[in-house]
C-alpha cells in the first residue's frame, strides 16, 4: 500500500514537472511574437517573469517530492518516537503541528527567494525584510493557535465517532467556509489596513456595476497593499451580506476608472456565473473523497511505515494530500 501511495504521488509530481516544462517552452516561443495589449517591453518582461516563476516551481516541486518521501520513509516515525505526552489529545496536537511547522520552515527559503530575488528583480516586491519577518511570525503564530484547535477537533471526532471521516469532512469543510468569510477581517487585523473607499464617484460606479450582477456587499474598501507589493489586485471576501469588495491601493493609483471597473467586471463575472459556488462544491466533493479514502486505509500501510494506527498519522497523511490539492485551486 505504501508503494502505491508513493507511486501515485510520483505520477502527480511527474505530471507537474512536465506541465511546467511545457509552459516554459510555450512562453519562450510566445514572447517572440508581436505584443497585442502590452508594449513590447512589458510583454517580454511579463514572459520572463513567468518563466522564472516556473523554473522555481520546478525546483520546489522536486524538493517537496523529496520531503514527502522522507516523511513517508522515516519522518513521521521520528516524530512518534521523540514526542511524549501522557495526554493523548496533546500528543496528537504536538505531532501534527510539528509536521506542519517543519514543512513551513523548510519552505521558507523558497518564499524568501521568490519575494526578495525574483519579485524584487521585476519590481513587484515593496516589502522590507523586517516586515516580511513580522508577517511570517504572525502567520506561524496563527497557524499554531488555530491549527492546534483544528487538530484537537479532528482528534475528538476520531475518538468519539465510528464514521469519523464523515464528520471530519463536515468539520474541515465548515472551517474552510468560515475562513473565506473571515478573510477580509483577518487581513485587516493582522496584515493590511482596510479603509472605506473615499472616492465618492468611483464608489458609486462600483456599486452600479455590482447592482447589475445582483452582487450585495457590505461596502467597498481600500487595502494599503502597496507597502508589500506593487501588483494590481482586487478581491471579494465573505458570504451573503457580509461580502466585502477590497481594492489594492495600487489598483486605484495606476488605473483609470474604466480600467478599474473592467478588472472588477471580470471578478463579478465569476459571481454572476456561479463560479464561486461551483468551486466551493468542487472543493467539498474532493475533500469528501479524500476523507473517505484516508478513513478506510488498510492496517498494512501502518505496518509498512513502522507506525501504529493513531489519529495523528491519519491527520498527517490527510493534511499532506489536502494541502497539495488546495494548492492547485
Amino acid at each position: 500500500m505504501l508503494t502505491t501511495i508513493i507511486g501515485i504521488y510520483t505520477l502527480y509530481v511527474l505530471v507537474s514537472i512536465y506541465t511546467s516544462i511545457m509552459q516554459i517552452g510555450y512562453i519562450s516561443q510566445a514572447k517572440c511574437k508581436e505584443a497585442v495589449l502590452l508594449s513590447d517591453t512589458d510583454f517580454v518582461k511579463a514572459a520572463n517573469y513567468s518563466i522564472r516563476k516556473e523554473k522555481m516551481n520546478l525546483l520546489s516541486t522536486f524538493f517537496e517530492y523529496l520531503v514527502f518521501i522522507a516523511w513517508m520513509g522515516f519522518g513521521i516515525k521520528l516524530l512518534q518516537e521523540n514526542l511524549f505526552f501522557e495526554n493523548e489529545a496533546l500528543l496528537n496536537i504536538a505531532i501534527v503541528m510539528s509536521f506542519v511547522v517543519i514543512n513551513s520552515l523548510i519552505s521558507l527559503p523558497f518564499g524568501y527567494y521568490e519575494k526578495f530575488v525574483i519579485d524584487k528583480e521585476f519590481g513587484f516586491n515593496k516589502s522590507t525584510l523586517g516586515l516580511w519577518i513580522k508577517d511570517t511570525l504572525i502567520s506561524f503564530l496563527m497557524t499554531l493557535i488555530f491549527g492546534s484547535l483544528v487538530v484537537w477537533g479532528i482528534y475528538f471526532i476520531i475518538s468519539n465517532f465510528e464514521l469519523w471521516w464523515v464528520w471530519s469532512f463536515v468539520f474541515i469543510f465548515s472551517v474552510i467556509i468560515l475562513i473565506n468569510m473571515l478573510y477580509p477581517a483577518f487581513r485587516a487585523t493582522f496584515f493590511d489596513k482596510l479603509t472605506p473607499l473615499q472616492d465618492a464617484e468611483l464608489d458609486e460606479s462600483i456599486k452600479e456595476l455590482m447592482q447589475k450582477t445582483g452582487f450585495v456587499s457590505s461596502g467597498v474598501f481600500v487595502s494599503d497593499a502597496s507597502k508589500r507589493d506593487a501588483r494590481l489586485n482586487a478581491y471579494f471576501g465573505g458570504f451573503g451580506k457580509a461580502k466585502r469588495v477590497v481594492l489594492f491601493d495600487t489598483l486605484i493609483e495606476k488605473l483609470t476608472t474604466k480600467e478599474l471597473l473592467g478588472v472588477l467586471g471580470h471578478e463579478l463575472g465569476h459571481f454572476a456565473h456561479g463560479d464561486i459556488y461551483k468551486n466551493i462544491g468542487l472543493v467539498g466533493a474532493m475533500l469528501f473523497v479524500m476523507f473517505a479514502l484516508f478513513g478506510n486505509l488498510p492496517d498494512s500501510l501502518y505496518l509498512e511505515m513502522g507506525l501504529s494506527n493513531e489519529p495523528y498519522v491519519l491527520m498527517i497523511l490527510t493534511d499532506a494530500v489536502v494541502c497539495q490539492y488546495l494548492a492547485l485551486l
